[in-house]
């Protein structure tokens, strides 16, 4: 499934790989909708500005997200600081996907943990910081 609201020359992906995931597949949706980003499954693309994945995972100790930032500027992991508890995976093996190995920058991984994806108030402030972020880069682009 594709949800495509604006081209651009170099484009931005949203990915939720996991279909039964819904809520992740929502949160995804949602910042596509309000970034003008490509909402994907699945991409491998060399011509990407931004890959931004989301998954879901369990809560793990007090963390609500998980993030690996492979930006350049690592604006992704120090936003989502701000407001959220997160915890850096890095590099390390058992948080590397297909999609992780493929982009070595301008890729972001994104897991949400059931505190966030369940309740509302998070979830749409998740969006909310998302969607901003995205849409201060696209400017840069």
């Amino acid at each position: 499934m594709m949800v495509e609201t604006k081209e651009v020359e170099c484009p931005i992906y949203i990915v939720a790989p996991n279909p039964n995931e819904d809520l992740t597949q929502y949160i995804a949706m949602e910042i596509a909708q309000r970034t003008g980003a490509s909402y994907v499954m699945s991409v491998k693309s060399d011509i990407a500005a931004l890959v931004v994945e989301l998954g879901g995972v369990w809560d793990r100790d007090d963390n609500e997200l998980m993030i690996q930032d492979k930006t350049k500027t690592g604006v992704f992991k120090m936003v989502l600081d701000l407001w959220f508890k997160t915890k850096d995976w890095g590099d390390q093996a058992d948080f590397r996907t297909h999609l992780s190995n493929f982009y070595q920058s301008n890729y972001v991984r994104i897991e949400l943990t059931n505190r966030v994806r369940y309740s509302e108030v998070m979830r749409e402030f998740f969006i909310y910081v998302i969607s901003e972020i995205i849409n201060e880069l696209k400017k840069e682009l």
